[in-house]
């Protein structure tokens, strides 16, 4: 069963304003770089009509802080978008522990509306790229014991079972990093490896390699 998840109704004379906020909160830093940012927003109209650019906002926020507040969007009424743009002056960083918040508020009359969010047919969204930190390998290296043992190899026998393990990381916590492929040269072959272990903003994962049988290959 796929179904669409909808807001209650929002308007200028009852609900006014619903928030959308990230979980799990940042396990590590997140720097999003000046930019130009735009979200895109389905909604559905309950009652009234919306006009071509309505006083609805939407606020980027983590905390009490905001990053950048989006006035003025455009209404596609084809489409049922709202479409917002504006442009981030400088560098903002999101420490750790914090939650990213998108917060939309109307002041519109006449018009009573919900937003709507499905991830293939309503792919309500905000476009914060570039960042500076995303998902990462911070260490790779063989090993001759399987994890969490062994010790770190730069060489190793001919026809001998070694480990090549990675550690990946990302702001948004373990579950976004869901999967991890090695490409061992020669031959060029492309394995995929299993994951061993899992922190907060950490997964590690793990291939059992046997080097090849002749010395040199």
């Amino acid at each position: 069963l796929v179904t669409t998840i909808q807001t209650g109704d929002l308007s200028s004379t009852g609900t006014t304003n619903t928030t959308f906020t990230l979980n799990p909160a940042l396990c590590s830093d997140l720097v999003i770089k000046a930019q130009t940012i735009s979200a895109i927003t389905y909604v559905s109209i309950t009652s009234g009509t919306m006009p071509a650019n309505p006083t609805i906002t939407a606020t980027l926020k983590y905390g009490s802080t905001n990053i950048i507040v989006l006035t003025n969007p455009v209404y596609n009424s084809g489409a049922r978008t709202l479409t917002w743009t504006g442009t981030l002056g400088a560098d903002v960083t999101i420490p750790a522990g914090q939650a990213l918040a998108l917060q939309y508020t109307t002041t519109q009359a006449g018009v009573v509306f919900k937003i709507e969010y499905h991830s293939a047919s309503k792919p309500s969204r905000i476009n914060l790229l570039p960042v500076t930190t995303f998902i990462d390998i911070t260490s790779f290296n063989i090993y001759n014991a399987a994890y969490p043992g062994g010790s770190i190899r730069n060489s190793g026998n001919p026809n001998t079972t070694m480990y090549a393990r990675a550690v990946v990381t990302t702001p948004y916590g373990y579950k976004d990093i869901t999967g991890l492929t090695i490409t061992i040269t020669p031959p060029g072959n492309t394995v995929t490896a299993i994951c061993v272990d899992s922190t907060a903003c950490t997964r590690t994962y793990q291939y059992a390699w046997t080097t090849p049988a002749t010395t040199g290959t």
